[in-house]
């Protein structure tokens, strides 16, 4: 429980009349979970040409609820006048399986001697992205925000003590996803040349690019309805 001390309007003394802010915080626990499994191999097609691949897969289920804990999924977020509470036991987000990400890599020797190389690869890349879930346990049924103007000084907290509930109106800033997340990923490639003098000196010149796809980003309505008292984000 937080209570931010109220400012006095009163002319003297320790008594008087001011807004009085109090949060009340429960304790909350998730679980999140993400499983991968990769392969790999390399062909010598020639004694001048290797060709480098391989493929990931990435699992990530939405987090899940421990304890007394309850996370809020949302149905309707496209359509902010209907937005609403999804049934109980909802996942976060609904889990994707094809989340297959291809890597490719390729050397080859441009001298017969092997002193100067070209060598370029390309592949997939999968971000989880389960850290910014952590936030769906901090507000939804977890805090309680009383804000209003009191005669002061307070003599028992006790009145002004709200209980977290999942029943609207939601708190002032309410934390959830979309049901059809996509992990975010990137493509990323590169090709570098490599020209090596003696033994043990080597110079070389590469290119590297990226560009990203599903991105998370944040998203703020305003009091989509009359069931928010403030923002769905």
């Amino acid at each position: 429980m937080r209570v931010w001390q109220p400012v006095l309007h009163s002319g003297c003394g320790r008594s008087g009349y001011g807004p009085f802010i109090l949060t009340t915080q429960l304790p909350a626990k998730i679980l999140a979970q993400a499983f991968s499994l990769y392969a790999q191999d390399a062909w010598k097609i020639s004694s001048r040409l290797t060709l480098t691949y391989g493929l990931r897969w990435e699992l990530n289920p939405a987090p899940g609820a421990r304890g007394s804990t309850q996370l809020a999924s949302w149905t309707n977020i496209n359509n902010p006048a209907a937005t609403a509470l999804a049934p109980s036991g909802t996942p976060v987000w609904s889990t994707r399986h094809g989340n297959v990400a291809p890597r490719l890599g390729i050397a080859y020797k441009l001298t017969q001697k092997g002193d100067l190389v070209l060598r370029s690869g390309a592949g997939i890349f999968y971000d989880l992205g389960v850290g910014e879930s952590a936030q769906l346990a901090s507000e939804f049924r977890k805090s309680a925000i009383n804000i209003q103007n009191v005669s002061l000084p307070i003599g028992d907290l006790g009145p002004f003590i709200l209980t977290p509930s999942n029943q609207p109106p939601y708190p002032f800033f309410v934390d959830g996803f979309s049901p059809n997340l996509k992990l975010p990923r990137s493509y990323q490639w590169n090709a570098a040349l490599e020209k090596s003098f003696g033994g043990n000196q080597v110079l070389s010149v590469t290119y590297v690019g990226q560009t990203g796809r599903d991105l998370l980003r944040t998203e703020i309505l305003p009091s989509p309805n009359a069931n928010f008292t403030g923002a769905l984000l």
